[in-house]
Order: C-alpha cells, then sequence, then structure tokens
C-alpha cells in the first residue's frame, strides 16, 4: 500500500503485549530504515535521514543512521533528540521501560501519523495505512476540514481524519504507562538583526555553521 515510501513505512504496537511487529517491506533501499538492540530492548524504525549530528566520533563510527539515533538515546535519554538534525521521521520502542517515542523533524520535511484507541497505537507514514488496519473509524473531522477549505493545508496535529493525527513538527511524543506526553525539542525563533551586512558575510557565517555543526 506504501511502498512508495520505502524499506519500512508502518509499525504496530499493542501497548499491553508482549511484542513489537515492525510491517517492513523487502529490503532494496539505499539506507538501512530499522535497527534492534536485543539486550537492551531498544528497537528505531526511521523514515529519512541525519544530515547534522552533535557527535561526529559517534557519526563516523555508527554504521548507518539508525545506530546513531540507538547510540545516542542510550547516552543522552530523552535529550538525545536535540542532538541530531535532517529530514526524519522515526519511531523508538525502549522495550526495558515499555515506552514508545515518535519523533518528527524540525519543520516536518517528513510526514508521520498515528493513532491511540484504548491499549493500541499504530503509526504510518500515511494516514491510509493506518485505516487498513480496521481498527480506526474513518469518520471525517469537520473542523480539519474547514481549516483545509479555508486555507488549503491541515496544520499539525489535525488531519481529515478524527481518530488519526500528525505529530508536529520539532515535537516528540512520548507513550509510556498508558500516558501520552507532547515535548517541543525545537522552534523557529526569529532574531531582528538591525545591522546590514554584505551577502559574502551571510555566505561566511553560513559556511562556518556547516563546518562546526554538520
Amino acid at each position: 500500500m506504501i511502498e512508495h515510501r520505502g524499506q519500512c513505512a508502518a509499525a504496530w504496537w499493542p501497548l499491553l503485549g508482549d511484542a513489537l511487529v515492525i510491517r517492513c517491506h523487502p529490503p532494496g533501499g539505499e539506507k538501512e530504515s530499522v535497527a534492534h538492540e536485543e539486550n537492551e530492548q531498544l528497537h528505531v524504525l526511521l523514515d529519512g535521514e541525519l544530515f547534522c549530528v552533535d557527535d561526529r566520533n559517534l557519526a563516523a563510527s555508527a554504521s548507518n543512521d539508525v545506530r546513531v539515533i540507538i547510540e545516542l538515546y542510550r547516552n543522552h535519554g530523552l535529550e538525545f533528540i536535540k542532538r541530531i538534525d535532517g529530514p526524519y521521521a522515526f519511531a523508538l520502542w525502549d522495550g526495558n521501560r515499555r515506552r514508545l517515542i515518535l519523533a518528527r523533524d524540525r519543520v516536518g520535511a517528513k510526514p508521520l501519523f498515528y493513532a491511540r484507541k484504548k491499549d493500541t497505537i499504530a503509526f504510518a507514514s500515511e494516514a491510509k495505512a493506518i485505516l487498513s488496519a480496521g481498527t480506526f473509524s474513518n469518520s471525517i473531522d469537520l473542523i480539519a476540514l474547514n481549516y483545509f477549505l479555508s486555507y488549503g493545508y491541515l496544520p499539525a496535529p489535525f488531519t481529515l481524519f478524527e481518530s488519526i493525527k500528525q505529530v508536529k513538527p520539532g515535537h516528540m511524543l512520548i507513550f509510556e504507562d498508558s500516558s501520552q506526553t507532547e515535548i517541543c525539542y525545537w522552534k523557529f525563533t526569529y532574531k531582528n538583526n538591525d545591522k546590514v551586512k554584505a551577502d559574502s558575510d551571510y555566505v561566511q557565517e553560513f559556511v562556518l555553521h556547516l563546518v562546526q555543526h554538520c
């Protein structure tokens, strides 16, 4: 149904069950999108890639982006999200803590939809993948429809379906012990600089930023 989105595009996790089941398409993509750390029960499902990592040694030594996410989470806990950048959406399952993390990149380049009903969470890169499970209602969200007809787009967390929401750009959702917590880890801030600079100065600052952070 959503093979065009890459190797792994949907997942299903019974909150009260004992297993994490990931539905993956056959391998063949250029980048690995799944990683497991069996001893610590850490599993990551990634759509996208990481451009900037706040640990050059880790970025150089890790075999792929999903391994970077696991190592950063292991070393920094929930603060790990502030150390990565790039177009990504990912899910991280911490089996020891029975914690599910859904995170979306800073500007929302990659989509991430989710739905929750009693003891079940579904998430995917497209809403139709969640609806295909047959567990969640396809009733139209009239408030979201009003947004779409008025502005021509749907602001997160809305979707056209009452049962399905988007993870907001720059946000992380944490499901743990039947609770749900939303964390804003990044938001755009505009700094008004009255000092006029030449274009070459801005280019130099941008290059310096890349060298320091990427």
